[in-house]
């Protein structure tokens, strides 16, 4: 008889199918991630990102499989629900284009300047002119507001570009 902390059958193909998937999805988000920043790549890593994506969901479904019905259901429903969500992600972020840039030379602000307005290190306004990083919403208020501006008239939707990063450190 095996030792109670040893896993056996079913459970360790579960764990290992569960473990396989993260992995897989790692890879997947870190790939896709990558594609943005690295143009003479972007065609390798989508379609690296998109197979690893396909491996991630085939090693979820295997760990999804249940004898128990109901377990099943529940299981199935929890997938859909984070498939859309990724999807949302991945697929519905709207990149942004700013006037900060004349709106603080109108002021004759320098980008430090805007940054203690707002409570922001430099590095992240600049982050934000040059389009490296899309602020929260939060700090999209607060920039507005320090210029006596809307949200709409400080970030312009732009529809046909890749989205930036919503990390500033990355």
């Amino acid at each position: 008889m095996p030792p109670p902390t040893e896993q056996t059958g079913p459970d360790n193909r579960r764990r290992n199918s569960l473990l396989s998937f993260y992995s897989a999805a790692l890879t997947s988000a870190v790939a896709i991630g990558l594609s943005s920043r690295t143009p003479a790549l972007r065609t390798i890593l989508l379609v690296l990102g998109t197979v690893a994506a396909a491996v991630a969901v085939w090693f979820l479904l295997r760990f999804l499989q249940s004898t128990d019905e109901r377990e099943r259901q529940i299981n199935y429903r929890a997938l859909t629900f984070s498939f859309c969500g990724a999807l949302d992600f991945v697929f519905l972020a709207v990149p942004m284009k700013t006037r900060l840039r004349v709106l603080r030379a109108e002021k004759e602000w320098s980008q430090a300047e805007l940054a203690v307005h707002v409570g922001v290190a430099r590095g992240t306004i600049n982050a934000i002119e040059t389009g490296k990083y899309d602020p929260s919403l939060p700090l999209a208020f607060k920039i507005a507001r320090a210029f006596g501006k809307t949200v709409e008239e400080v970030f312009l939707y732009q529809e046909n570009q890749q989205p930036a990063t919503t990390n500033p450190a990355a």
